[in-house]
């Protein structure tokens, strides 16, 4: 049996409804780690004299053990604490010039000596199509070892400590006017099946999600999915060509609350069923709550599986979340409340006329919509001009370098809002992006570290009640959904050739 890089770091947690783990949960970690610790350099030099003996002439073995705990609240109550340890090894191997790979969970020098073996073999059979042989300089042996930085260890704070500061977080946002549940964990309105992962759903349904132009890589997955594994797709919306087969179910949202036959008979045998609820949806009242609902009564998540998602198309989203920017109701029910002062972060997709008695700000580049209807403008860096921390769709964080200095006076935002508070007497505590990113981290450690972040289940109780029809989907044009799409000639050419039909003339040779 052989296993993949993903397959070996897989979680096999322990999962309480309590505060705190039985003895024997701790008691079996203990005693894997000091089995680890106690056999690891044995480990690596059965992997090395296996490999040498097999013909390599390169071999590396990377041990892993990775230490889990997740803790999730709602309002007053803790929902869930899991703690979990996982262990693996790779074997990296170079025979006549050519790579080999394998890995396995199972840490003990028997299987060692097994999966070097099946890195070679691997190896030897893909010499035979190796083009360009790999070649490296001599190098003597290295024994390292790695571990994560911290000031203190989060697995020393006791789990008591942990909860209580999630239910004080819990408690002041209570205490907000308006506010109607409170969750610790954003998996209710994430993309939980992870883009990569979602190919491996075989029954999925879309709700008001038009996939193929809100998120291209997601729907190429999909596709992957029906033309290779055989899945099965359903829709509720109005019929659009997603380039794959999907059953049509209407576009009326009680086929929520009441799932068609067919629809229900296929998630009856389902083992890895998925929800994708879009932007087109999530407009109309009870919406999610109702995909909530769904996802329990037809078991969308269960052990080593979570199959609901929502579909973001605005750029930053779950990083908004994770640093807590929600208003409850919106934009429409922030422009209700009749702002004097309000400043637009790179928001060119808003109704200005909402906030025509408001002092606008916006802070942003390109000159588009947001800066059309500002009194002031205060240039700001596009992506590519500054360093800055990423999440995208799924909720993996990720760190990005500048490639280019913004032109004029422009400056990357941080930077703004740092002179800001010194001229209104409020100085922000941090003079560099590595200070922000520090202080960021403190308030969400999740931001901290690049990769998925774990956000746990645990959904929030909401209406379910839902009814209409949905009318169409939010993106009518691919090409120019953003500010930087709209200040291209060649996305406006295409805008106009392949959306708008116009023909162009040219010139013979």
């Amino acid at each position: 049996m052989s296993f993949s890089r993903r397959d070996f770091i897989k979680t096999a947690g322990l999962t309480f409804g309590a505060l705190t783990l039985p003895s024997w949960a701790y008691e079996a970690q203990a005693a894997a780690s000091i089995y680890l610790d106690a056999n690891k350099d044995a480990m690596a030099d059965a992997a090395l004299a296996t490999a040498k003996k097999l013909g390599a002439s390169y071999a590396d073995i990377r041990i892993n053990r990775y230490r889990i705990e997740n803790v999730s609240t709602r309002e007053r109550q803790v929902q869930n604490v899991s703690s979990g340890q996982n262990f693996g090894f790779g074997v990296r191997v170079l025979i006549n010039g050519t790579w080999g790979f394998a890995a396995s969970p199972i840490v003990t020098i028997d299987e060692v000596k097994r999966v070097t073996a099946e890195a070679a073999a691997i190896a030897k059979a893909n010499s035979a199509i190796t083009r360009k042989k790999i070649e490296l300089v001599p190098t003597p042996k290295v024994t390292a070892s790695w571990k994560s930085s911290f000031e203190k260890d989060p697995f020393d704070v006791p789990v008591d400590e942990k909860t209580a500061i999630l239910l004080k977080i819990n408690e002041a946002a209570l205490s907000v006017k308006g506010v109607g549940f409170v969750n610790s964990s954003l998996s209710a309105v994430n993309f939980n099946t992870t883009i990569a992962g979602i190919e491996n759903a075989d029954v999925i349904l879309l709700v008001g999600s038009d996939l193929r132009r809100e998120a291209p890589l997601v729907n190429t997955r999909i596709q992957k999915a029906v033309r290779k594994k055989g899945a099965k797709v359903f829709a509720i919306g109005p019929e659009t060509d997603l380039t794959y087969k999907v059953e049509w179910l209407g576009d009326d949202l009680g086929a929520l609350t009441k799932a068609p036959k067919a629809l229900a008979d296929a998630l009856k045998t389902a083992e890895r069923p998925a929800i994708i609820v879009g932007g087109g949806a999530l407009r109309y009242e009870g919406v999610h709550g109702a995909a909530l609902a769904f996802a329990k009564k037809y078991k969308l998540v269960k052990d080593g599986w979570n199959g609901f998602n929502v579909l973001h198309f605005a750029a930053a989203r779950m990083g908004g979340l994770m640093l807590g920017y929600a208003f409850d109701g919106g934009i429409k029910a922030l422009a209700a409340k009749k702002p004097k002062l309000a400043f637009f972060l790179g928001a060119d997709e808003v109704d200005y006329s909402l906030f025509a008695k408001t002092f606008k700000v916006y802070v942003g580049h390109h000159g588009d919509n947001g800066a059309a209807n500002a009194d002031v403008v205060l240039p700001g860096a596009a992506y590519s001009e500054k360093s800055g921390t990423w999440v995208n769709l799924e909720g993996r964080v990720q760190l990005g370098e500048r490639a280019v200095f913004p032109p004029g006076d422009a400056r990357e935002d941080w930077a703004i809002f740092r002179a800001l508070s010194d001229v209104l007497g409020k100085r922000l505590p941090f003079d560099s992006l590595d200070e922000l990113r520090a202080a960021m981290a403190k308030v969400v450690p999740a931001l901290g570290q690049e990769g998925l972040a774990d956000y746990g289940w645990a959904e929030p109780k909401l209406d379910a009640k839902v009814s209409g029809k949905i009318a169409d989907y939010p993106i009518k044009d691919f090409y120019l959904t953003n500010s930087i799409c709209r200040a291209s000639p060649t996305m406006q050419r295409c805008s106009a050739e392949l959306v708008h039909g116009q023909q162009w003339l040219e010139a013979a040779e």
